[in-house]
């Protein structure tokens, strides 16, 4: 735990994020993984990450649930069955977020052997005409369509576009009808729709508020007589114990960084037995370089500048050597 990209993410409810890796094959043109410079991915070991979750399972009140996804691609992750299976060893509901593209028919039949409660597919367009725009390559929608027909007689299947104004919004009713005559109604909601939010303007998307956005969906309720606006307690999750923090907001560090992070000028560093993005000024950068001092493996002084979720980041202020530390 620690940091937001990779790990246990634990939001103060029965949900427990399980993100195993980063790493994506698409290049969707909504998305800001698609953005960023990176120069790092990373991967976790599947029993690393279950020794963990039972920890973390120990404070929840509720029935736990455990939600794998990934700032990328999770069906890229080789140990994802297997991660799957023993994490209902711990008696813990499981739930996969994943993209149509990656989903193939032996992937499917091996999650739902390994005890999968659900899958929530991200399919943006049912026009095969738009793959190529939406996501800057192509695959064979209608296969990849009865992939998930076929999962949803075996497994509950949640379909979640990303409306985006300008590309796929006029869809809305055809996903609607779409899900109503392919996906069963069972224990959960079967089609929630996402907002497109613009973390990169550059993209030159065009957006809406969220109070258009929600003035939408209830005009589709009403026209379709589908469920469109859920609470989390519709999908099981309530608000519970969690971890506590162990920094505060501008609180001083001594940080010994392990490994550069996904970007540039980044890394991560270990303080108090947990994860931090550690961020590096240009001037900090230089000054080390000039010593001749690694940056793996050295100690820094660093202040915290955010803490969210049991996650952390800070500014390394200057280089700190492990005598001192």
């Amino acid at each position: 735990m620690g940091v937001d990209f990779i790990g246990l993410t634990d939001r103060c409810s029965n949900l427990i994020e399980v993100k195993p890796i980063t790493g994506c094959n698409l290049n969707c043109i909504y998305c800001w993984v698609s953005d960023i410079e990176k120069t790092n991915d990373f991967t976790i070991p599947s029993d690393y990450i279950v020794e963990e979750f039972s920890k973390l399972k120990r404070l929840k009140k509720h029935p736990v649930q455990a939600h794998l996804l990934s700032h990328g691609d999770i069906l890229l992750y080789k140990q994802l069955p297997e991660l799957v299976k023993d994490l209902k060893s711990l008696n813990a509901t499981t739930s996969i977020d994943c993209h149509l593209q990656s989903l193939t028919q032996s992937l499917v039949q091996e999650l739902i052997d390994s005890g999968l409660d659900r899958l929530n597919v991200t399919i943006d367009t049912l026009n095969p005409e738009k793959v190529f725009l939406i996501y800057k390559q192509e695959f064979d929608l209608e296969d990849k369509l009865e992939i998930i027909k076929q999962a949803a007689l075996k497994l509950d299947i949640v379909i979640s576009p990303v409306l985006m104004p300008s590309i796929n919004k006029d869809e809305a009713l055809a996903f609607i009808n779409w899900v109503k005559k392919h996906i069963p109604k069972r224990k959960h909601p079967r089609l929630l729709f996402q907002k497109y939010i613009p973390y990169n303007p550059s993209q030159g998307l065009k957006s809406e508020s969220f109070k258009t956005f929600k003035e939408f969906l209830k005009s589709l309720e009403l026209k379709t007589g589908e469920h469109l606006i859920f609470k989390p307690e519709e999908f099981g999750i309530f608000k519970d114990e969690c971890s506590k923090p162990v920094f505060k907001l501008g609180q001083h560090v001594n940080v010994q960084l392990i490994s550069p992070s996904r970007v540039k000028n980044q890394f991560l560093g270990i303080a108090k037995n947990k994860l931090l993005k550690c961020n590096a000024s240009k001037e900090l950068l230089s000054n080390v370089k000039n010593k001749d001092q690694p940056f793996i493996g050295a100690y820094f002084q660093a202040i915290i500048t955010r803490v969210i979720n049991n996650c952390y980041e800070c500014q390394l202020i200057s280089n700190k050597t492990p005598q001192n530390y």
